[in-house]
């Protein structure tokens, strides 16, 4: 899934907060694919979630 449906996912099974091994999961299978653009815009939507759920 794209991160930030994983991400909106993950709060609602967490609660509202996202595991540190699931960040890191998801994370991992964006660097794996790292190569294309896509994935790093993925990476950036991904940090800026990181970003709304650590405020």
């Amino acid at each position: 899934p794209e991160p930030e449906v994983a991400a909106d996912m993950l709060k609602l099974h967490s609660g509202g907060k996202v595991s540190a091994a699931l960040l890191m999961a998801m994370g991992r299978s964006i660097v794996h694919e790292k190569s294309t653009d896509r994935n790093k815009s993925a990476a950036t939507t991904l940090s800026q979630h990181h970003d709304d759920l650590s405020l």
